[in-house]
């Protein structure tokens, strides 16, 4: 997959199905969208996805703020879905476009769509000022095909991001990997911490949320991590840390149970399947210790079935 992250220089010029939408989570409900746009691979035509990027700036509907998966997240989920292209670019680039002009110089000029397919609720143009009636007018009109992909509704709900937030600031695990495909994750930078756990017999790898990124329930959780092909159980722990330095910036804690490689500066995938118990302050450290043993026991004892909770096809 190329990903391509501005709208200026020449154009890949391969006529495509372009499948559009922010596509925060890539959950069941996108991931229909952009199916819908990959069956025309077998008609020649290449599978487009067109995203954005809200360094700069963000859409009136809010989307970029509190984003549940970072972009190298996003890359990797797609090609594993097969899309050969993938448009990336800051929202200032476009986001001043009247609907008509987003039509001819992004759809059909510089994408070569022959067909685009979005969701129900799909807006676009300056102002988010079209919608999908517009849309397939305009698309009629330069000889493009259109197909509105109707919402994926899961126990009677609309599968959204808004949705699958919700569920996790309540640490519901299970009912998100529904909504997900998969269960909840997040991959950011391995960073140095205080080494804390590793005096507890428990060292842990350390992860930032960054800047504008969804922060779950606080609370430890069951949880697994992706090395390669090895999906190794943990213990995660998502909060402020308050027995040892309560106040500062939420962060992530996990201990990889069994394992004592180095992964210092490594984009690590943690995945969350079970949430065990909220965050709290020990008296002392010993205390502290005795509660990871106790919850790295029950991850042991129950893994496999919690596991089989939260995955989804």
């Amino acid at each position: 997959m190329i990903t391509i992250t501005t709208l200026k220089g020449k154009p890949p010029n391969v006529p495509c199905a372009v499948a559009l939408g922010y596509f925060d989570g890539l959950h069941i409900g996108h991931r229909a969208v952009i199916r819908k746009a990959k069956s025309y691979q077998a008609k020649g035509l290449n599978t487009c996805v067109f995203s954005f990027s809200t360094t700069t700036a963000n859409p009136k509907s809010g989307k970029g703020s509190q984003n549940l998966i970072t972009l190298p997240m996003k890359e990797r989920l797609l090609r594993r879905m097969g899309v050969d292209y993938l448009y990336v670019p800051d929202f200032t680039e476009f986001k001043d476009l009247e609907p008509e002009q987003f039509v001819k110089k992004i759809l059909q000029q510089r994408l070569c769509a022959r067909v685009v397919c979005c969701g129900i609720n799909f807006r676009f143009g300056k102002g988010a000022q079209g919608d999908v009636k517009l849309l397939e007018r305009l698309c009629n009109e330069h000889g493009i095909t259109l197909h509105v992909v109707p919402d994926v509704l899961v126990d009677g709900e609309t599968v959204s991001t808004t949705r699958i937030r919700t569920l996790m600031e309540e640490g519901e695990t299970v009912l998100t990997a529904k909504l997900l495909g998969r269960p909840f994750s997040y991959d950011y930078p391995v960073v140095t911490g205080r080494h804390i756990g590793r005096t507890l017999d428990f060292p842990t790898i350390n992860q930032q949320f960054s800047e504008g990124m969804f922060l779950p329930r606080k609370g430890v959780y069951a949880s697994y991590v992706t090395l390669g092909s090895k999906r190794l159980p943990g213990v995660t722990n998502i909060g402020v840390r308050p027995t040892i330095e309560g106040g500062l910036q939420p962060n992530s804690e996990t201990y990889i149970i069994g394992y004592t490689g180095d992964l210092y500066g490594k984009r690590v995938e943690v995945h969350l399947i079970k949430y065990l118990r909220e965050e709290q302050r020990f008296e002392t450290l010993q205390a502290l210790k005795d509660a990871i043993a106790n919850d790295t026991a029950a991850v042991q004892q129950n893994f496999d079935r919690w596991l089989k909770e939260v995955r989804w096809k």
